[in-house]
């Protein structure tokens, strides 16, 4: 079977999906939904997709797709997913922050549920080789039992892009759940990420049920590295993304194993790599929809990465350590927090 599948948004994010697209052998992009009709015609004819539209309501209506990109602004996602279940779209691939909130979340969690639509995030980091091939060096004692790992995600923010180091650190630890997160947050700038208020740099120290508690750092205070995750086990350690996840030089995994005193360095090739893990979330999403297991990117699992995120912006409002599940789920924590320091801080 060929899945019928349409893109929302033809921004920088909407090209990799596009790729993966048109690589996979069971989906077919047939339209494209841009705003800026300049922007979509362009996107179009670079990927040889016959439909453009402004309007993704008409797209639906129009195109009745099997599956659909959602790759907007956050504030857009919960409308638009509503939307495509509405419409008879089997499976949906909505781009993180899946909403700003955390009962949005919900809310699309449990329609897309109750309609029978397979909801899915783009946690590609999931899908690149070497961190696959990390994954199979901890589950096999290589390293032996995992005491704790450090994330660092340098430059951007927390809700779109550190959110990929935590989920890939989630990864690693079998999705074990988190429970609980002391974090730190550092605003003075006024920064806005697509279209919402978001910090300059935080921290935060994550406490996961079995023990193994981890570290991440993210912003522009933070040392060199994009993704770049040490996993310290009681044998042996392992780093991925030493220098970079778009290094392409490499190495890009590097390890110690239990009775070796040497290091190991692992380089891919990592050409395409983003449309190349995409392909592995598009894949995992076919799967499901063909009566196989739950994709590890679906909305339930991934919401656990959000919260985790969420977490830290709200143990910075409170000034201690948050436990989780988070009580305040109809709230932006940015918001909040951002809220509570314009209050207190000295006209």
């Amino acid at each position: 079977m060929t899945y019928r599948a349409a893109l929302i948004g033809c921004g920088s994010i909407g090209k990799a999906h596009a790729g993966a697209y048109r690589y996979h052998p069971a989906t077919k992009l047939v339209a494209v939904v841009d705003v800026e009709e300049a922007r979509c015609r362009e996107f179009g004819q670079v990927f040889e997709v016959p439909g453009c539209y402004a309007d993704y309501r008409e797209m639906l209506e129009r195109e009745r797709p099997d599956i659909v990109s959602i790759c907007t602004w956050p504030q857009l996602h919960l409308e638009m997913t509503l939307a495509c279940a509405d419409a008879g779209v089997k499976g949906i691939l909505c781009e993180k922050p899946m909403a700003l909130k955390l009962a949005d979340v919900d809310r699309m969690t449990s329609y897309c549920h109750a309609k029978g639509v397979r909801l899915v995030t783009g946690h590609e980091l999931r899908f690149f080789p070497h961190h696959v091939q990390a994954k199979r060096l901890i589950d096999s004692g290589e390293i032996g039992q995992v005491s704790w790992m450090r994330g660092v995600r340098q430059g951007g923010d927390l809700v779109t892009n550190a959110i990929h180091t935590v989920d890939l650190m989630r990864y690693f630890m079998n999705d074990a759940p988190v429970l609980w997160v002391f974090g730190q947050v550092e605003a003075q700038t006024g920064r806005t990420a697509y279209g919402h208020p978001t910090e300059d740099s935080a921290m935060g120290y994550f406490g996961f049920e079995g023990g193994v508690r981890a570290f991440l750092e993210t912003g522009a205070f933070t040392p060199l590295g994009n993704h770049r995750v040490v996993v310290f086990g009681t044998e042996g350690w392992l780093e991925v993304n030493p220098k970079d996840l778009h290094d392409m030089a490499g190495p890009h995994l590097r390890f110690q194993r239990r009775g070796s005193g040497c290091v190991e360095d692992v380089t891919i090739d990592n050409t395409d790599h983003n449309v190349r893990s995409f392909v592995g979330v598009l894949d995992a999403l076919v799967t499901w929809l063909d009566g196989g297991p739950e994709s590890p990117t679906s909305a339930r699992n991934a919401r656990f990465s959000q919260e985790a995120v969420f977490a830290i912006v709200e143990s910075a409002r409170l000034g201690s350590i948050v436990s989780l599940p988070l009580k305040t789920t109809d709230q932006f924590p940015n918001e909040m927090l951002f809220r509570v320091r314009r209050v207190s801080r000295p006209q």
